[in-house]
């Protein structure tokens, strides 16, 4: 019997398992730093949202004053919708809560 076939063959397949290994560690790190950048892309996302939502709730009550509640929330809609931004009425209200808590107005 060849031995030397016999570890020659051993060695082609640790190095096939080893390879595949390597390559599947690389996958599940790869996928997780994946996670990683998109949870951190959609903090900035929203946060970048929550700051044009409290500034163009901030211009519609400096534009138009008080008692003016639904052409505000038009006004901060068409603002929003400019800068394409869709947020919803919660978002709104929220903002607006923000600012009357903070005696903006």
């Amino acid at each position: 019997m060849d031995w030397q076939a016999v570890i020659d063959a051993a060695k082609e397949i640790g190095i096939a398992i080893g390879t595949a290994m390597a390559t599947a560690f690389a996958l599940v790190i790869m996928n997780e730093v994946r996670k990683l950048v998109r949870e951190y892309s959609d903090r900035i996302r929203d946060t970048r949202i929550d700051a044009a939502t409290d500034q163009a709730v901030t211009a519609a009550e400096q534009v138009l004053g008080e008692g003016t509640g639904e052409q505000k929330y038009s006004y901060v809609e068409q603002i929003l919708a400019g800068r394409g931004i869709a947020p919803d009425r919660a978002d709104i209200e929220a903002a607006v809560y923000k600012l009357t808590k903070s005696g903006g107005e």
